[in-house]
């Protein structure tokens, strides 16, 4: 089984949109449909794609970033709420001491 990068995918994806694309462009405009020009149309989806996914690839990074962000902040806040649940657990064994010891008297 072939592993698959995601530039692969990407370029898969891309392809598949361009055959598409293109396919319908020139079914639309027969009289122009030639090798050239399908050439021309191909590498000039391929420039737009690069282009448009240029500034999604930059927000995706920072999406990226923020999650690892995020995931740190959790996990101190997790600590510190271990750390409170430890010290309240405490607290409460020292209360009912106090209380037992109350109760006796």
């Amino acid at each position: 089984m072939t592993d698959f990068t995601d530039s692969d995918r990407d370029r898969a994806m891309m392809e598949a949109h361009c055959n598409e694309t293109e396919d319908a462009y020139f079914a639309a405009r027969p009289q122009i449909d030639c090798h050239d020009l399908r050439k021309t149309f191909q590498s000039a989806f391929e420039r737009a794609w690069q282009a448009a996914r240029a500034p999604l690839l930059l927000e995706l990074a920072d999406l990226h970033a923020m999650k690892d962000q995020y995931a740190e902040s959790l996990k101190a806040q997790s600590a510190l709420l271990h750390e409170l649940h430890g010290k309240l657990h405490d607290a409460n064994a020292r209360i009912a001491k106090l209380e037992a010891i109350e109760a006796k008297r």
